[in-house]
């Protein structure tokens, strides 16, 4: 089935070297601000990170499991803060008291279950996002990679 010109021309351009050293360096860029911010929380939780028990108040389960828990913090303040690096094993349970690790700088928004401890895998995850893009970036740049031309064999368009 043959693609109308709208189409073709959607493909041709955003397969374009311009439109695609865009994307790299825009997802080169999200990565690297996404290092910094995620091996920041980690190193304040495992540098500076206060130990108290909490208790669950809401289990999320799902593609992007997590637990709602509130604890009170040194300061006395009770706070509700989502845990996404929760240990499922055994599944929790409302009711259930982990203990948390949280940031006192920020504690509803850097928390996470002792037994996980700080997160310092996204960190390189996202480090190997940003090496990827950065390298298709610069394959894209010397004419190495022509995504355009691939797009055109892929789709038949002359």
């Amino acid at each position: 089935m043959p693609l109308g010109p709208v189409r073709q021309w959607f493909i041709v351009w955003s397969n374009s070297r311009r439109v695609v050293l865009c994307f790299l360096a825009f997802c080169a860029l999200v990565c690297v601000g996404g290092v910094g911010v995620s091996y920041s929380d980690a190193v304040a939780l495992r540098d500076h990170g206060i130990r108290t028990p909490a208790v669950v108040t809401a289990v999320h389960g799902g593609r992007s499991s997590y637990v709602t828990v509130r604890f009170t913090t040194r300061a006395g303040t009770t706070v509700t803060a989502d845990v996404g690096n929760y240990d499922w094993q055994p599944d929790p349970q409302v009711g259930d008291e982990p203990t948390v690790v949280y940031d006192p700088d920020d504690p509803p928004g850097n928390v996470a279950d002792v037994r996980m401890g700080p997160d310092f895998l996204n960190p390189w995850l996202l480090a190997a996002g940003a090496v990827a893009a950065a390298g298709a970036f610069f394959g894209t740049w010397t004419g190495r990679i022509d995504w355009a031309r691939a797009a055109r064999k892929r789709y038949g368009i002359d």
